[in-house]
């Protein structure tokens, strides 16, 4: 396949160099800014706990195996990269060392994307558009404070995308910092897998596209791509044996899913198969806040609609617009497996890594509509050119700018699961037992005695799927919890016996919205609950501390179920 002029001849000259350098820096400093503000502000991610407990335990074991015995691969990439920190940190302080280098990966998304615009479009203004609206983005400044692995994916996606753009615009021979870009995509491969399965998300729309532009070349003289890509799956394959041979398995999904992968529990062909549908809503509410937040998602499939035009359209020898395309196809394929397969628990979430693509295709189509007005005389240009800013460019703008002002004001949506047990283990006595609704955090603020002797996991009424989600049968053959493999609460028996065994001498560590939750804890668990406790303590996002109170305080209109009244 013979390289595209516009794109493999592309030479600039170094006074152009230095200044997309310095925008790069500029633009991903801002990015930094942004989230540092953030980061100050806000309360710990519920699942964060989860990711630190995994760091210890590479730094402690080398490898991410819980106490309860399951290995946990999501996020194992950082896992590893944070370890030396617990060698070294605990509790708070390891907190905010693993979250700042969580931040600084996290930023990787800002310079790898603009490099991509640049790539397609030789304008460093189009680059600078891409990094803003990247920076100002509520959800990847979210998910790239926290401990999770979605910030880091979204870098590893873009970093993918880039060299898989340039693979297929300019062959087998095309480089990437002086390396194959098809060697590359191994490589991403293995990071994406180690980091979040999800990412695998984007190969069948890579996958489609590489048979279109190579199809019968792949077994002659492309064949090194095909061997590459093949060679990529060896990641997946690996993750998934590690995942069922290793410990009792490292997914969340009970029995019958419990040693494939975390996650694995959201898709469902059965479901898909009988009431096919497409959930848009996990892509659109991605953009619920902000000046355009109703107009944003329109906008960017307006853009899509432009580069696939300019593609189709007789270009001459300018092959960008066909370059775009591209991401176009990886941008919407991933969209469209998302919104059919995964029909259970749907979260926006699950489409953050494909995010920044979304303002690629914003940013190329508006560069290529502002060249394409060169073709016309001085007053057509012009009008072109200002409704293209006052469609395309300021309201994105204005959006990315309002989304990011919101996002530094909310401090969190979920419970507090870090605070509340920190407190509770400042305030705990040595004979006390402790019942928590999420263990994870209990690793670092209690004797492990006490983790392993004094503490119940109170998981909820047996058939719940949160109950059975993160219960395992542990290999001696009771059961434990997900995270430390402390004996469950499944049951409102077990609960009034443990209530009654430590009356006076127990914490229980939850927080209002399970306590109100059908699938949690709502009904006689509840009743139960708060019949039995006084609140001691609540922390931010409802979370609370409650002491069990002498069985002769207990209201006996909500704690029938345990008196047998």
């Amino acid at each position: 396949m013979r390289a595209p002029r516009s794109l493999a001849e592309n030479v600039r000259a170094p006074k152009e160099d230095r200044v997309f350098l310095a925008a790069c820096v500029a633009v991903t400093l801002l990015a930094l800014m942004l989230r540092a503000v953030t980061l100050e502000r806000a309360w710990v991610q519920i699942d964060e706990p989860s990711s630190l407990l995994a760091i210890r335990m590479v730094a402690e074991k080398g490898y991410p195996l819980f106490p309860s015995d399951v290995l946990y691969l999501q996020g194992a990439l950082f896992s590893y990269l944070a370890a030396p920190l617990a060698w070294m940190l605990d509790g708070d302080a390891l907190l905010d060392a693993a979250q700042a280098l969580g931040l600084a990966l996290g930023l990787i998304v800002v310079p790898v994307a603009m490099v991509l615009v640049r790539y397609l479009t030789a304008s460093t203004v189009a680059a600078g558009l891409t990094g803003l609206l990247i920076a100002g983005d509520p959800n990847l400044i979210a998910w790239g404070i926290t401990l999770r692995p979605y910030g880091l994916l979204a870098g590893i996606t873009m970093m993918v995308s880039y060299c898989f753009v340039k693979l297929v615009a300019e062959g087998k021979d095309a480089t990437v910092a002086r390396v194959r870009a098809v060697t590359w995509i191994p490589v991403m491969a293995v990071l994406g897998t180690f980091t979040h399965i999800g990412f695998w998300l984007v190969a069948p729309a890579m996958a489609l596209i590489g048979l279109v532009v190579w199809n019968r070349s792949l077994l002659a003289h492309n064949r090194l791509i095909l061997s590459r890509g093949l060679s990529s799956l060896a990641a997946p394959l690996a993750f998934l044996l590690l995942g069922r041979y290793t410990g009792i398995g490292n997914g969340t999904g009970g029995v019958t899913t419990g040693a494939s992968f975390v996650g694995s529990h959201l898709f469902s062909l059965s479901r898909v198969a009988e009431r096919p549908a497409i959930r848009w809503e996990i892509w659109s509410n991605n953009f619920g806040h902000g000046l355009f937040h109703a107009s944003l998602p329109l906008l960017i499939a307006l853009c899509s609609g432009i580069l696939i035009f300019r593609a189709l359209a007789p270009a001459g020898d300018d092959a960008r617009s066909t370059a775009g395309v591209i991401v176009v196809l990886i941008h919407w394929i991933t969209i469209l497996i998302v919104g059919v397969f995964v029909v259970h628990d749907p979260q926006p979430r699950y489409l953050v890594h494909i995010l920044p693509l979304g303002y690629v295709m914003l940013s190329v189509a508006a560069a290529s509509l502002w060249q394409a007005a060169k073709a016309h005389v001085w007053l057509p240009r012009l009008s072109i050119r200002l409704a293209l800013a006052a469609i395309v460019v300021l309201p994105s703008l204005a959006h990315s700018a309002s989304a990011a002002g919101w996002r530094m004001g909310v401090a969190g949506h979920d419970a507090d699961y870090w605070d509340i047990t920190r407190w509770v283990g400042n305030h705990y006595e040595a004979g006390q037992y402790v019942i928590t609704a999420l263990p994870p955090a209990a690793a670092f603020w209690f004797p492990q005695e006490v983790v392993e002797e004094q503490m119940f996991f109170l998981a909820g009424p047996k058939g719940r799927n949160r109950t059975e989600r993160y219960s395992r049968k542990m290999e001696d053959g009771r059961k434990g919890d997900y995270w430390l493999g402390t004996p469950p609460i499944d049951s409102i028996d077990a609960l009034c016996q443990v209530l009654d065994a430590h009356a006076g001498n127990a914490w229980i560590i939850v927080d209002s919205a399970r306590l109100e939750a059908q699938w949690a804890y709502k009904g006689e668990m509840a009743d139960v609950i708060n019949g039995s406790s006084a609140i001691r303590h609540q922390g931010d996002g409802r979370s609370l501390a409650l002491s069990v109170k002498p069985v002769w305080r207990w209201d006996r209109d909500l704690t029938r179920a345990c008196t047998g009244e």
